[in-house]
């Protein structure tokens, strides 16, 4: 065994290594964070490692496996010298130079350390093969593996970031209301005539918060809710519209407020509209958003259209966090038509800002585990929605869809309008169920309609 040769190879090894982390921080790091970037690279390294020995193992002399693992501890000694040496000069301290280590904090350099002792052991094995066909095709296959580990470490890393951001920013902002209906969490913000937001399908306090917290600039309070089953408001035994329309009330009843405006969207129409029913005298005025209601259609079709492709989607995406992640990511037209019910050829013609917009609405939905219940909720309350007695309803009330909305709700609107004493459509000729390209026009509307002489403010104190 040539002691010499040994050490140059560590040095090789080093060199790789010391340029693969220059790559990492300037590549990896900005994509998936440092520390899913030092993770994968721990794998990437261990496949430098590796290949290095299989190339030097018989050159370096280490026939025998005791020498063979000698080399791999003496590797392994210098290489935590060179780490602990280098770190210090960066001037990190003991914390960080010990978290690589730890795998309790996400740390895999000792699994590295441990692969580092066994590669030259590992190589000699891969070496011993009876022709050099044979060992062109072995190393094509390891070289594969090794590939399709490294892309499988770099997806679930990226998940698991993303995962993690998402999380992250539903947490710590909201409040739990106790109510006479249950919690209710909820997040208020912004001063002025109050406006109950009610998040469609999907959704949470974070999707309604998104979507209208430029209102708040034109002199409202929003108060954005999470429906039954969604993030922090337990899914009840009765889950139904009527019940969740109570729940608008028992909320705003905890919050001291005794008239509002509220807005449904998409699936949070139904409620929304059944509590200006339910409770005339506390709805001030009713903004309907792209609503998933009633209409008659030919051949008792559904009122509420269903895309193609939108079933299997909810079976599948919509049950776990990384089939959602990845589903944009490797069908996002299908994403498009079947959740957002919004043509594709739409938002790839929408302006920067509005992509944008609909970007953050795919995103927004993750993580999909907290809103399951209430989405299955949704599925159940729309696939038997009924007429409501819209001509009793005299609240004022604004509507707006997109004729080329895939759930069909331009229809839903029209029919409503028609019905409601006191009502105004709005709609596109296109935008989707997201109104893509009319965002800042819809938020217009709604402010002309809220700050509206015929629209009474609420009363504070119940």
């Amino acid at each position: 065994m040539h002691w010499p040769r040994a050490l140059v190879v560590w040095l090789l090894i080093a060199l790789a290594e010391s340029l693969h982390g220059v790559l990492r921080t300037l590549l990896v790091t900005p994509v998936l964070g440092d520390l899913a970037a030092r993770q994968l690279g721990v794998l990437i390294g261990s496949g430098l490692i590796f290949a290095i020995s299989v190339a030097t193992v018989r050159w370096m002399g280490a026939r025998t496996l005791r020498q063979q693992l000698g080399i791999g501890t003496a590797w392994a000694a210098l290489m935590l010298a060179f780490e602990i040496g280098l770190g210090i000069a960066l001037g990190l301290d003991a914390a960080r130079l010990t978290a690589d280590y730890d795998p309790g904090r996400g740390g895999y350099m000792a699994f590295g350390m441990a692969f580092l002792v066994a590669a030259p052991a590992l190589a000699a094995r891969a070496r011993q093969v009876r022709s050099r066909g044979h060992g062109l095709r072995r190393a094509a296959w390891l070289a594969a593996g090794f590939a399709v580990l490294v892309a499988a470490a770099w997806v679930v890393l990226a998940f698991q970031r993303d995962l993690r951001a998402a999380e992250a920013r539903i947490s710590g902002i909201s409040r739990i209301a106790v109510t006479a209906c249950g919690p209710i969490e909820y997040v208020s913000v912004g001063d002025g005539p109050t406006l109950l937001a009610v998040h469609g399908a999907g959704g949470g306090f974070d999707q309604v918060l998104g979507a209208l917290q430029p209102l708040t600039g034109a002199g409202l309070r929003v108060i954005a809710m999470s429906r039954f089953g969604y993030l922090g408001t337990p899914l009840p035994v009765d889950a139904s519209a009527a019940a969740q329309a109570d729940a608008h009330a028992c909320l705003l009843d905890a919050l001291g407020i005794d008239r509002a405006a509220v807005l449904g969207a998409s699936a949070g129409a139904p409620s929304a509209l059944l509590f200006a029913e339910r409770h005339p005298q506390r709805a001030t005025a009713l903004v309907l958003l792209v609503p998933a209601l009633y209409v008659p259609r030919q051949g008792g079709e559904a009122p509420v259209s269903v895309p193609p492709g939108t079933r299997a989607l909810f079976a599948t995406a919509l049950r776990f966090d990384f089939l959602f992640w990845a589903a944009p990511r490797l069908a996002r037209d299908a994403v498009l038509r079947g959740i957002l019910a919004t043509p594709p050829a739409v938002v790839a013609a929408a302006s920067p800002a509005e992509q944008a917009r609909v970007a953050q609405m795919i995103r927004q939905i993750l993580p999909v585990r907290p809103r399951r219940q209430g989405m299955l909720n949704d599925a159940a309350v729309l696939a038997d929605i009924g007429r409501y007695d819209l001509e009793s309803i005299t609240t004022p009330t604004l509507l707006i869809s997109a004729e080329d909305d895939l759930f069909g709700t331009c229809a839903i609107a029209r029919y409503t309008a028609e019905h409601l004493p006191d009502a105004r459509l709005v709609s596109y000729a296109s935008g989707g169920h997201l109104w893509v390209g009319h965002h800042d026009a819809v938020l217009a509307e709604i402010v002309a309609f809220l700050r509206s002489p015929a629209i009474e403010p609420e009363v504070p104190g119940a």
